[in-house]
């Protein structure tokens, strides 16, 4: 019941952002990370691991959120969207439910998502063409975008779309024209504001050389390293 009421409260908290949020009759797309660095510092770091998609910090009174450019576009403004969630949501925040509820109703909201998927249907030679138009319009991944059209009763089961991401990007390369910029990684450094403020902090002993490597361990790796080193010394 926890994740039901969860996610009933993620619904509504993704229409009221959407009804505060002009997106122009489209979809939010890449703006996400404008949206999100209204909210919060933004931090882009290239951390060569796939599992890794971001971390949000809130260090005294700051949000900061942590993007790993390493990962495609389609990703990271997926997962800008779930950091964007824990600094909107007044509760559930660390609902996983919660979470990934409202990421895909701002990303992919209802009604022009339905709209969007039959018009383009009706335009492509098949239902995984659509789809891949779809993500496009959308700049989300195609898991997500397959999962969100199957919630919403949209497609048959001889549509036959439950592919992984990476069977996506094969399918895509050997039936469309054109690649997408989205499926590739832009990389991007950009961490000067929260090593600032963590020194600052750290000069004026508001911090632990400790929790200043901890904070740092992703946005600056290497001075993080050497406050690890001092701590334990």
């Amino acid at each position: 019941m926890t994740d039901n009421i969860a996610a009933l409260f993620a619904e509504q908290t993704a229409a009221k952002f959407l009804t505060a949020t002009p997106t122009n009759g489209g979809f939010i797309g890449a703006d996400i990370e404008r949206l999100l660095a209204e909210r919060a510092t933004v931090i882009y770091r290239d951390v060569a691991d796939a599992t890794y998609y971001g971390a949000s910090i809130h260090l005294k009174q700051q949000n900061f959120a942590i993007l790993n450019t390493a990962q495609s576009l389609r990703q990271r403004y997926y997962h800008a969207a779930q950091m964007l969630w824990e600094l909107t949501a007044t509760s559930y925040q660390t609902n996983v439910t919660a979470s990934t509820v409202f990421t895909v109703a701002i990303m992919l909201p209802s009604r022009h998502t339905i709209a969007t998927w039959h018009r383009l249907r009706r335009k492509s030679d098949s239902a995984a063409m659509a789809l891949v138009r779809l993500a496009d319009q959308t700049a989300m991944p195609y898991q997500v975008v397959t999962q969100r059209l199957a919630a919403l009763q949209v497609l048959t089961p001889s549509d036959r779309l439950c592919l992984s991401e990476a069977d996506w990007l094969t399918w895509r390369t050997a039936h469309h024209s054109f690649p997408s910029a989205l499926d590739r990684p832009l990389h991007l450094v950009h961490f000067d504001r929260l090593t600032t403020d963590v020194m600052r902090y750290l000069e004026h002993d508001q911090l632990t050389t400790r929790d200043a490597a901890r904070l740092l361990d992703n946005a600056n790796p290497d001075l993080a390293q050497h406050y690890e080193a001092r701590s334990n010394s």
